[in-house]
């Protein structure tokens, strides 16, 4: 008689610690669930984006992004073309200086001749360097652009990966709660 009172006050005491857990893990899982509502209104207030419309807005800065690179190569490219235009000209107009007879014909190359290609090449290294200033000024003002959709594809990504974390905890306590 004795064992079984002692028997049935340690299953008591053993069934009184397991409520006391459960109620504190209730307690644990209720006050997550009040810092998760508060997360979501926070994000409710600030942006009010459905993750589907969030994709959409990363997916269309995404292509702004590209669409900006390839402008960029674009830009450079030409940059470069212009830049070589420039070395050349000047490197034919030091060429053509320094030239007495011609290497193919043999004759001698008089001033006048001289001065007329100097001419050509000084409008093309005028107009190649106006150009130049023009695609370095394109150049600025894309790589600014595309630095500012690189900043708003982050700021999305963040905002993205935000409501997925925060999905991922309120998934976690409701599997908590109908645990208990």
């Amino acid at each position: 008689n004795i064992k079984k009172l002692d028997q049935l006050k340690r299953g008591l005491e053993i069934n009184e610690a397991n409520l006391k857990n459960k109620i504190q893990e209730r307690k644990n899982i209720i006050e997550e669930i009040k810092e998760l509502e508060g997360s979501i209104e926070k994000i409710d207030k600030k942006d009010e984006i459905d993750p589907e419309e969030l994709n959409k807005l990363i997916s269309y800065k995404e292509k702004d992004v590209f669409l900006m690179e390839n402008t960029l190569k674009e830009v450079n490219y030409k940059i470069s073309d212009f830049e070589i235009q420039i070395r050349n000209s000047q490197k034919i107009k030091k060429d053509i200086s320094k030239l007495k007879k011609c290497p193919l014909c043999m004759q001698e190359v008089n001033e006048e001749h001289k001065s007329h290609i100097e001419e050509i090449e000084n409008k093309t290294i005028k107009d190649a360097t106006k150009n130049l200033d023009l695609y370095k000024e394109q150049e600025k003002g894309a790589e600014e652009k595309l630095k500012l959709l690189k900043k708003h594809l982050s700021e999305f990504e963040n905002k993205k990966y935000q409501l997925q974390v925060l999905n991922l905890k309120i998934k976690a306590t409701d599997e908590k709660l109908n645990k208990n």
